[in-house]
C-alpha cells in the first residue's frame, strides 16, 4: 500500500505534464513568439547589410534585440499577448525606418523606433505593458 501513493502522483504529474506540452494557448504563445523572432530576423539580416556599413551601432542594436527576443519564452498571459503585438508592430515601423536610412534617409527615426522597440522587448521579458496613463514617475524612471 506505501507505494501506492508515490505510483499516483507519477502518474498525475505525466498526465498534467502532457496535458500543458498539448495546451491549444500554450501552442499558440509558442507560434506566436516564432512569428516574432522570424520577423525580427529578417529585419537584423536586412540591417546586415548596407546599414551595418553607415551604422554599425544601429546593426549591433538590431542584432541584440533579435538575440533578446531568441531568449523569451512563451507565455499565455493576456499582458504578454499585448506586449507580443505591440513588438510585432513596432518591428514593422523600425524596419520602414530602416529602409528610409537605407535609401538616404536620416537614421533619427530608426534611433527612435529602436528604442522603442527595445522598451517592448524589455517589458515583454518581464511579463506586462505597464498602464497606459497612470505610470509613477518611479516606473516612468525604468522604461
Amino acid at each position: 500500500m506505501k507505494y501506492e501513493i508515490p505510483l499516483l502522483e507519477k502518474i498525475v504529474s505525466a498526465v498534467t505534464g502532457n496535458k500543458t506540452k498539448n495546451d491549444p494557448d500554450v501552442a499558440f504563445a509558442k507560434k506566436s513568439l516564432k512569428g516574432i523572432c522570424s520577423a525580427i530576423d529578417k529585419f537584423a539580416q536586412k540591417a546586415d547589410g548596407r546599414l551595418a556599413e553607415k551604422f554599425p551601432e544601429l546593426s549591433l542594436k538590431i542584432k541584440d534585440l533579435s538575440r533578446k527576443m531568441h531568449m523569451l519564452e512563451p507565455d499565455v498571459s493576456t499582458a504578454a499577448g499585448k506586449a507580443e503585438q505591440a513588438i510585432a508592430q513596432k518591428i514593422t515601423c523600425a524596419s520602414s525606418s530602416c529602409e528610409v536610412v537605407l535609401t538616404g534617409g536620416g537614421a533619427e527615426e530608426l534611433e527612435k523606433q529602436l528604442a522603442e522597440l527595445e522598451k517592448l522587448v524589455h517589458i515583454r521579458s518581464h511579463g506586462s505593458l505597464p498602464p497606459p496613463a497612470k505610470q509613477t514617475a518611479n516606473q516612468a524612471a525604468l522604461f
